[in-house]
């Protein structure tokens, strides 16, 4: 008896034109975001994630009322979140039902079954030579729904990027991660997200290896080490969403609309899976936490009763006010509507 294929794992009809919404939060088209998960075969769809990092997704929606709460996600301009909204269908992490993680005492979950029908599938692509199943890994170690490993990653050095409590596996060593973005002819910008001309971007710092959640409380061959990881500090916001989106000064969010030629390649860093790539020797160029750090900027106090808003840096004068100061976007239509009553009253 021939078993039917998973239905995500069917060839499409055809090819859909690719458009991207001006308004959606993530820039990646959706055709080169399709992949193969590397732990069970099935075709899975990477999304961006609402906290920084992308997480391979089952390429179908399901009855919410069908799914554990706990296990249900939705995508809202591209943007992959927690939770169905409120939405009568929703998505599921590949993880939650991928045959290849050990999912331990997760049984009673409600996802058994799901897991059951497609470790069937894969031992009958692994029996038909089709597909060549790796060692079962836990969750953590097959990087909690990442990549597995880019696939266009430098082969040689790659550097580990400390971002939003978070630590990220880049392509390559970190002043040659390239950037994502198209270059407007079909092709991928060459341009780096390091920027050489900016006079701070970041700094290298010595952090004790962390432990996998789920090895808290045994002993690893990382107990008490330490390595190097280049630590985005003192970056303002739109920096950081530029090194986050893997995008050259030239196409970070705010300059530019290009689509991505291709996803972000930042994968979340296991010391399981990613050990060869620890550094625990300082770069060359590396300096110490804190030696690197920008010049002190001054900052001005918003004027206004009881405002807690400021401007870094000096204030032109023609946005000061006579006789009161400066004034931030909040309080200067307030003072204003104050002087206008003001002279109402004054006038005879």
């Amino acid at each position: 008896m021939t078993s039917a294929p998973a239905p995500w794992d069917e060839p499409p009809g055809g090819l859909p034109g690719l458009r991207l919404n001006p308004h959606s939060p993530s820039k990646a088209l959706r055709r080169p975001n399709t992949d193969t998960c590397a732990f069970c075969g099935h075709h899975v769809w990477y999304f961006d994630r609402y906290d920084g990092g992308r997480i391979p997704l089952v390429p179908r929606e399901f009855p919410a009322g069908a799914v554990p709460p706990r296990a249900r996600w939705s995508v809202d301009g591209g943007i992959a979140r927690p939770g169905d909204m409120g939405r009568s269908r929703c998505w599921i992490a590949h993880p939650a039902v991928c045959p290849g993680i050990a999912h331990d005492g997760a049984d009673g979950d409600g996802l058994a079954g799901a897991r059951r029908a497609l470790a069937w599938r894969t031992r009958k692509a692994v029996a038909e030579g089709r597909f060549t199943a790796p060692l079962p890994v836990s969750p953590d170690e097959a990087g909690g729904g990442e990549r597995g490993a880019a696939r266009t990653a430098d082969p040689g050095e790659r550097h580990i990027l400390a971002y939003a409590g978070a630590l990220l596996l880049g392509p390559a060593a970190i002043d040659r991660i390239r950037c994502v973005a198209s270059d407007g002819d079909g092709g991928r910008c060459d341009a780096t997200v390091h920027d050489p001309n900016a006079p701070y971007q970041g700094v290298w710092v010595e952090t004790e290896i962390p432990v996998p959640s789920d090895r808290a409380g045994q002993q690893t061959v990382w107990a008490g080490r330490m390595m190097w990881v280049y630590v985005l500090e003192g970056l303002d916001h739109v920096e950081r969403m530029r090194w986050k989106d893997q995008r050259c000064p030239g196409h970070g969010s705010t300059v530019s609309t290009d689509p991505d030629a291709v996803p972000a390649e930042w994968v979340r860093f296991s010391p399981f899976r990613d050990e060869r790539h620890i550094l625990t020797h300082r770069p060359g160029t590396a300096r110490r936490g804190g030696d690197d750090r920008p010049p002190v900027v001054p900052r001005t106090r918003c004027a206004g009763r009881g405002c807690v808003n400021g401007k870094e840096g000096a204030v032109p004068e023609h946005e000061l006010v006579d006789g009161v100061g400066w004034l931030c976007w909040q309080c200067r239509p307030r003072h204003a509507r104050r002087e206008r009553t003001h002279r109402r009253l004054r006038s005879p």
